[in-house]
């Protein structure tokens, strides 16, 4: 990652920063364990704000993301489901049909598409 003052607020949207799925990945299982060298409180903060539903014995937690260029649309949803106790990590990189622009249906449909997922095929949030 490239960051310097000019891009502290940015550097994740523009630039040469890559990370791969297998990253986040890493970098989730890594703050669910409070195992990043950060103070756990800090950790247990950033969880709390990552809660974006709950259900009966379970707990969503993710953010989204977005990289565009004038040329490029790169969309994420990362994050985990804990279902009694255990956590299903996943992190889902998509890009708009034709490389188009990020549509409402786009932005709102990473979410939209993993918890399907989760629900459909894995049988997780029932």
């Amino acid at each position: 990652m490239v960051v310097t003052p000019a891009t502290v607020d940015m550097f994740w949207l523009e630039g040469p920063s890559r990370i791969t799925q297998f990253e986040e990945i890493d970098f989730l299982q890594r703050l669910e364990r409070n195992q990043l060298p950060v103070a756990r409180q800090h950790q247990e903060t950033v969880k709390a704000l990552l809660v974006l539903s709950r259900g009966k014995g379970w707990t969503l937690r993710g953010k989204t993301g977005w990289t565009s260029t004038k040329d490029y649309n790169n969309g994420w949803f990362v994050g985990w489901l804990e279902q009694n106790g255990k956590p299903y990590f996943f992190a889902l990189n998509v890009e708009p049909k034709n490389n188009g622009p990020a549509m409402e249906t786009f932005i709102k449909g990473r979410r939209a598409l993993t918890e399907k997922l989760l629900h459909q095929e894995f049988k997780l949030m029932q």
